[in-house]
C-alpha cells in the first residue's frame, strides 16, 4: 500500500514472464542481425582484398613460352649462282617454338617486353626449282623482338581471366635451312632480316604472382634472305604459332 492508500499490484513470477517474455526473442533477432552484418562485412572485405590482389599485376615479370609452330606451304624463291631465279612451293611439317621474355606491366594493363624465340619446321619432300628435289631438311629461326601488349579488364567476378592483344617488331637474328637433296648433296644457308608479329590470347592469374597464357601468334620474317655460295633462298616465312606460357610477376 502506498502513502495515498492505493494498493500496488502484486508482482509474481508469472507477471514477470508475461511482461518481459518478448525480450529473449528480440535479443536473438538482434544478435542474428548483427551476426549477418558482420559476416557480410567480412565477406565484402575478403572479396575486396581478393580483387585488389588480382588487380596488382603491375611490376616486372618473366615468362617461359612454348608450343606448336605451323608453317603452311608457300612461295620459296631460289636464286642460283648464275643469277637465275625460280619460285617453288615449299611443304613443311608442323614444328615447334619455344622461348622466353621479360618485361614490365603497368596497372592499366599496358606492358613492354623483350623476347627471344626459337622456331623450327622440317620439310616434307618437294621440288625446289633450280636446286633439285629436297628429300629432307629443316627451316629454323632465332628472333629477338620487342613487344607491346595490352591486357583488357578482367572477366568474371574476380577478374582473374584477362584477354589481351599485342604486337612486336625486331629481327630474325638468324634464320637458316639445312637441305639434303635426293642426290645426296647437302646445303646450309643462313641469313637475317627485319621481322614483326601480332598476337592475341587469354591470361589466367591463378595466384598472387603466377599467371598462365594461351595465345595465337602470327610472325612474319619474310624479309630475310638465306645465302650460300650455291644459291640464295627467300622463303615466305610467316608461321602461325599456338603457344602456352607460364609467367611470374615480381
Amino acid at each position: 500500500m502506498t502513502p495515498s492508500g492505493k494498493t500496488l499490484p502484486k508482482i509474481t513470477a508469472k507477471t514477470m514472464v508475461r511482461t518481459t517474455g518478448h525480450t529473449p526473442t528480440r535479443a536473438r533477432a538482434g544478435i542474428a542481425a548483427c551476426t549477418l552484418i558482420v559476416a557480410a562485412a567480412m565477406g565484402l572485405g575478403e572479396n575486396a582484398l581478393a580483387q585488389e590482389d588480382d588487380a596488382k599485376t603491375d611490376g616486372f615479370y618473366v615468362r617461359a613460352t612454348g608450343g606448336l609452330n605451323i608453317l603452311s606451304s608457300g612461295g620459296y624463291e631460289v636464286e642460283t649462282a648464275d643469277g637465275t631465279a625460280n619460285t617453288s612451293d615449299a611443304d613443311y611439317q608442323t614444328g615447334y617454338a619455344f622461348g622466353g621474355s621479360a618485361g614490365y606491366e603497368w596497372a592499366n594493363g599496358l606492358a613492354l617486353e623483350g623476347e627471344i624465340m626459337y622456331r623450327r619446321n622440317d620439310y616434307n619432300g618437294f621440288e625446289a626449282t633450280g636446286l633439285g628435289t629436297v628429300a629432307s631438311g629443316d627451316l629454323a629461326s632465332l628472333s629477338l623482338m620487342g613487344n607491346v601488349i595490352y591486357a583488357f579488364p578482367g572477366l568474371g567476378g574476380n577478374g582473374r581471366l584477362r584477354p589481351y592483344i599485342g604486337a612486336g617488331a625486331g629481327i630474325v637474328q638468324e634464320i637458316d635451312t639445312d637441305i639434303t637433296l635426293d642426290n645426296g648433296d647437302t646445303l646450309t644457308l643462313s641469313g637475317d632480316g627485319f621481322a614483326w608479329q601480332a598476337m592475341a590470347g587469354l591470361r589466367w592469374q591463378f595466384s598472387r604472382r603466377w599467371r598462365a597464357r594461351v595465345e595465337a601468334r602470327y610472325f612474319d620474317g619474310s624479309d630475310a634472305a638465306l645465302t650460300a655460295d650455291a644459291a640464295t633462298l627467300r622463303p615466305d616465312y610467316t608461321p602461325l604459332s599456338v603457344l602456352l606460357s607460364l609467367g611470374y610477376g615480381f
